[in-house]
């Protein structure tokens, strides 16, 4: 069997360090992003984004300054809530709302697992369930990852509140929300 070798090349030791801090502060931006979209009660909250975005870099250390907040944070936000479906994961109707909260359930084996979705709705009469994502991935496995995480979530919900459960994922840069069912 005939394999291709694939070589890659790193021409200095700035460029690679550069790929490195470009990956870092990709992750970084998704996790202010979750922080942030954590302070948003409902939609009229999007008025104060910039604010709260402010207080997730502090609560992560990070230093204000060295962001674009307008563009590169406060503006992809912004339009993901001129997304109809958003207004379902920010109603001010909902009774209840849980941000990153861990759900431990016990697991067949007679240990425990544990599931922590990024938002939680409770409404009346269904409970909603949404997973953030900085982007949608172009890898199919990533994808489907993401798709079977939130179908975790949505199960293990319906057992808790025997109630209706619906999932989402919420993808942030190219705003789209898509159901997960």
């Amino acid at each position: 069997m005939h394999r291709d070798k694939i070589r890659v090349r790193v021409r200095s030791n700035y460029e690679f360090k550069s790929l490195i801090q470009e990956g870092y502060n990709k992750c970084l931006k998704g996790e202010i992003w979750h922080l942030a979209l954590s302070f948003v009660r409902d939609k009229k909250d999007i008025d104060k984004i910039e604010l709260f975005i402010k207080k997730a870099l502090s609560l992560l250390g990070e230093r204000v300054e060295k962001w674009d907040i307008k563009n590169n944070l406060v503006t992809p936000l912004k339009k993901v809530f001129n997304l109809k479906e958003v207004d379902l994961f920010f109603s001010p109707h909902s009774q209840q709302i849980l941000c990153e909260k861990n759900i431990i359930v016990p697991d067949d084996k007679g240990g425990f697992k544990e599931y922590r979705p990024d938002r939680v709705v409770v409404f009346e009469d269904k409970i909603v369930v949404v997973d953030f994502k900085s982007e949608k991935p172009s890898d199919k496995n990533i994808y489907n990852k993401y798709v079977s995480q939130v179908k975790g979530y949505v199960e293990e919900l319906k057992k808790l509140f025997n109630a209706p459960v619906e999932g989402y994922l919420l993808f942030i840069s190219n705003p789209k929300v898509e159901k997960v069912s």
